[in-house]
């Protein structure tokens, strides 16, 4: 019997996009319910939960109020934070909401990283190796570097997921299905990691706040930053984690679900990175998921070993 897990990540504009030339809808609480009502078992929300708001204080509330609507569907709800999320905002408003609702997840804790579901397993890497604004300071940090390596040093505010912790979180790979803001490293325009981004390449300050070096932007954002005169790169290349890539390898995953990088939202190959046919199942699945700010989320289901994927554009069940 299949499982099927509906995927909602990268909610950077309020949940708020394009339904005509002249109107935007709020898109979060239509985008859940028209995963639940396509038979969404369990949703996923992977990373980037905050919204764009400039205060924290409307940041946590916005989050709160997507995990109170997650929660009134009364199945599991995942969550992992991405690399918007704050660890103060986070975890304040996971502990408010798990103390309420049974059925909202919090993959940050030990004990929630992975669950053994009969014919399949689930393994959460939480947080992102590049952060923007705040959540560069005080964010959720995918490490490579084992916290036994003498050179580690775990950063001061934020909080870390090791990388290298999958080798004893995998015990059986070839049925375990990965969910991670944060995508492997591909070599190919049509993976989940093809990127246009900036980069900032030295740190600066913009605004009053602190940018470090290696920060990512949106290519639109990075372009206006670079004309006020900003040390930003304009990039074309694959954007994923190498480690995660090595680690993947050396592992045998054959199954990740992640977000995070944009352009590439709907893109899925095998781990060769060979194109997957959306609605097949198949033995092997890298898939970007979502984008809410396109107004993209995602449906995976599984069944005795492999996954099949539908991309969902909320915008055409608007039109139905």
């Amino acid at each position: 019997m299949s499982t099927t897990y509906g995927i909602i990540s990268d909610i950077h504009q309020n949940a708020l996009i394009r339904a005509g030339p002249d109107k935007t809808i709020e898109v979060f609480k239509p985008a859940l319910h028209a995963l639940v009502q396509e038979e969404a078992q369990a949703p996923v929300l992977n990373g980037d939960l905050v919204g764009s708001f400039p205060d924290q204080q409307s940041q946590a509330n916005y989050m709160a109020a997507l995990l109170q609507e997650s929660a009134q569907t009364g199945l599991p709800v995942y969550v992992l934070p991405g690399s918007h999320d704050t660890v103060p905002i986070f975890e304040a408003v996971m502990n408010a909401m798990t103390s309420k609702h049974s059925n909202i997840i919090d993959t940050t804790k030990a004990d929630r990283q992975k669950f053994e579901l009969g014919d399949h397993h689930l393994v959460f890497l939480p947080g992102s190796d590049s952060h923007a604004g705040p959540a560069s300071q005080m964010g959720y940090n995918l490490e490579e570097r084992s916290r036994l390596d003498p050179a580690y040093n775990a950063p001061k505010d934020m909080k870390v997921t090791h990388i290298n912790d999958l080798r004893t979180l995998l015990t059986d790979p070839d049925k375990t299905i990965i969910f991670s803001h944060v995508p492997r490293r591909f070599n190919t325009v049509l993976s989940v990691d093809y990127a246009t981004f900036g980069k900032a390449r030295e740190p600066f300050n913009l605004n009053g706040d602190y940018i470090p070096a290696k920060v990512i932007f949106p290519v639109e954002a990075a372009k206006e930053l670079e004309k006020l005169g900003a040390p930003i790169d304009i990039m074309n290349e694959n954007f994923g984690n190498e480690a995660l890539s090595e680690i993947y390898k050396s592992l045998g995953v054959r199954f990740n679900i992640t977000g995070h990088i944009h352009e590439s939202v709907g893109n899925a190959t095998d781990a060769e990175g060979l194109k997957v046919e959306e609605g097949l199942y198949v033995p092997s699945l890298f898939w970007n998921a979502s984008c809410l700010d396109q107004g993209i989320v995602g449906l995976l289901s599984v069944d005795d070993g492999k996954v099949a994927f539908e991309n969902i554009d909320i915008r055409a069940y608007f039109n139905r």
